[in-house]
């Protein structure tokens, strides 16, 4: 039996054919997991067993969009923050952004529920200080500003974990864009832009899920009926 046919037949993936057993009149397929061949083709994770059965991550997903005449992102991520609650239902755990977002009344945004990874400088010089500079030890030194303290958490091993996806997270998702076709909006006036571009991005989540397996299954509670993810 061929791997093809065990995910096509029995939506099992990343596993490899071994051999046919009869156990107490049933048929049972020997299996192994294969780590080195299968990988998700959306999010990298090894973590999916089996077509929406195992809690999985989910990269590349829009949670918030808007549109905007200003000329710089700096006033754009408390509003971004509130709209993802609105259309997400909760605001992000984590939250990467680049030097264009940096400004010290963005950095007291941070909460107990949202951290913020803010880079201070252009990508570039932001990248160069990853490779070059050390982690730093210790505790924090006093008297910091609050861009020094947001460079010396970027610089350290969990601020460097997360801010590198931003490469596999956020800026993909525009140039999937562009090779759908969107290199410029076909509708003009603000209002009927954003129309245009939330239509964009709902269509890249939809695109997104059908892609990763994602199914939503019907949960009966005691008083009303919800759908959750598998």
């Amino acid at each position: 039996m061929s791997t093809s046919v065990l995910y096509h037949a029995f939506g099992v993936r990343g596993y490899v054919y071994e051999a046919t057993e009869y156990q107490q009149g049933r048929i049972a397929f020997r299996i192994r997991h294969n780590h080195k061949r299968f990988r998700c083709p959306e999010c990298k994770s090894r973590r999916v067993v089996r077509r929406g059965c195992v809690e999985r991550e989910f990269r590349q997903v829009i949670v918030a969009q808007d549109v905007t005449q200003q000329e710089n992102d700096v006033k754009q991520l408390g509003p971004l923050l509130k709209k993802c609650e609105q259309q997400a239902g909760a605001r992000p755990g984590e939250v990467l952004a680049d030097a264009g977002y940096w400004s010290e009344e963005n950095a007291q945004l941070a909460s107990a529920e949202t951290e913020l990874f803010i880079a201070t400088t252009k990508d570039w010089k932001q990248r160069q200080a990853l490779r070059d500079v050390p982690p730093p030890r210790g505790r924090i030194p006093n008297g910091m500003s609050a861009r020094e303290r947001m460079e010396r958490k970027l610089l350290t091993k969990r601020g460097r974990e997360a801010y590198k996806q931003r490469g596999s997270t956020i800026e993909p998702v525009f140039g999937q864009m562009v090779m759908r076709g969107l290199v410029r909006f076909k509708l003009r006036g603000l209002k009927k832009v954003r129309a245009e571009w939330s239509l964009w991005c709902t269509t890249h989540n939809l695109l997104k899920l059908w892609r990763s397996g994602w199914r939503a299954r019907q949960v009966v509670d005691d008083e009303a009926a919800v759908v959750r993810p598998s």
